[in-house]
């Protein structure tokens, strides 16, 4: 019993060790003039919206990646907590592909902040809706 208690002790604080030295790098920013039409990431990463994005109305989100094994996206307004809004793409003809909705502001603001996960690289880009 002693023996066990010592081991769980023992691999609570390595866990602790690997999450104190663990960085986060943080996000690349991408400035996109126009997501409708797609834009450039990085690395060979594309992606655009299937139409303006409207609050309450689905829109596509698509995602050229070619070394991307695991790819979400996430959205969020700019000092509104607007809930989760978490996507996880799936691949569908040699691109990713998520449908999205977004929800409806209260106060009327437009500004969003798309945050793409492409394996363990994140690219951040802002975006307006209607």
């Amino acid at each position: 019993m002693r023996l066990s208690c010592w081991l769980v002790a023992a691999l609570l604080l390595m866990s602790l060790a690997v999450d104190a030295n663990a960085t986060d790098a943080p996000p690349s920013q991408v400035n996109c003039a126009d997501p409708v039409a797609g834009c450039p990431i990085a690395n060979g990463i594309t992606m655009r919206f299937s139409q303006i994005p409207k609050p309450m109305q689905t829109f596509k989100l698509e995602v050229t990646a070619s070394s991307g094994r695991q790819l979400s996206a996430s959205f969020e307004m700019r000092d509104m907590d607007m809930g989760s809004n978490h996507y996880r793409l799936l691949p569908e003809g040699g691109k990713w592909h998520a449908k999205v909705m977004l929800p409806a502001c209260m106060h009327g603001s437009s500004e969003w902040v798309m945050r793409l996960e492409v394996d363990d690289k994140v690219y951040e880009m802002p975006f307006r809706t209607r």
